[in-house]
Parts: C-alpha cells; structure tokens; sequence
C-alpha cells in the first residue's frame, strides 16, 4: 500500500481546513475534533471533548500539555500501548516544543491522520522522520484491544 488515500473512506477525511480550537470537523476542524469525528465514524467509539482548554499561541504551550497529560485518567476505555504493534484506530499523542500538543489517529499501521495549523488534514507516514521521534504515546480503545479486523 503506498498511500492510505486509497481507502475509500480515508479520502472523506483529507483535505479539511485546520481551524483553531474549533470546528466541526467536516467543514473545518482542529487536530481533537477531527480524531473524533474519524473515530466515532469508523470505530463508533466516542472520544470525550475537552472544552474546558483553549489554545491561543506559544505562550500557551506550557498550561496546554499539562492539560493533556492530566487528562489521561479521564479516558479510562482508552489502554496506553508500550509494545503493542501500530493498528488503525489508535490514537497518537505527539510531542511539540517538548510537550504532548498534537493528536492523530492510525488509517493503517504506519499511516497517520490529523491536521494542524497551516495544513489542511493530511496522511502521513507515522515512521518518517517528521513525526517517528515525537512519538509522546500511542492509546487503543478497550474494544480495539482484540478485535484485528480494523
């Protein structure tokens, strides 16, 4: 496979214009609300929105990964993987400026989906030298836990 975007139902997903702390997902989204949309779409697993942070530039980056990592605890369905081999519908956490601030979610086992400021959402190759070493963490739901056929 050389491109996700062969998936019929990856394509729906590719080429949504990020915006900022908003969104809806389908018009235009944020790297959050887009990873719920795909997930609840294709998996029918619902991923909790935080409303409560806001994100407004640099000086933020700080207050918005201690956010993040706190809220671990609040997505008990979701297992944190340690040695589990990629599979689509895991969740990646990537570290920034050194702080856990952008999500994704596997299309396919080294194929990641997500969306930032400046680029509209996009597939990448998890394992190229953009993304491989910003790796914070990688989380499967308890229901994709066994379940190979994703």
């Amino acid at each position: 496979m050389q491109s996700p975007i062969e998936l019929d139902w990856v394509r729906k997903y590719t080429g949504i214009p990020y915006l900022d702390s908003g969104g809806d997902g389908v018009v235009a989204t944020d790297c959050w609300r887009l990873l719920r949309r795909v997930v609840l779409e294709r998996w029918g697993i619902e991923v909790p929105l935080f409303g409560d942070i806001t994100y407004t530039g640099r000086q933020d980056i700080n207050r918005v990964g201690e956010f993040i990592k706190a809220r671990e605890q609040d997505m008990p369905d979701w297992v944190k993987l340690e040695h589990e081999p990629p599979r689509a519908g895991d969740i990646v956490l990537f570290r920034l400026h050194g702080n856990p601030l952008h999500v994704g979610v596997l299309v396919h086992t080294k194929w990641v989906l997500h969306v930032e400021e400046g680029v509209a959402s996009i597939c990448e190759r998890i394992d190229g030298t953009t993304w491989k070493n910003r790796i914070w963490a990688r989380y499967r739901h308890s229901s994709l836990l066994h379940n190979h056929h994703c």
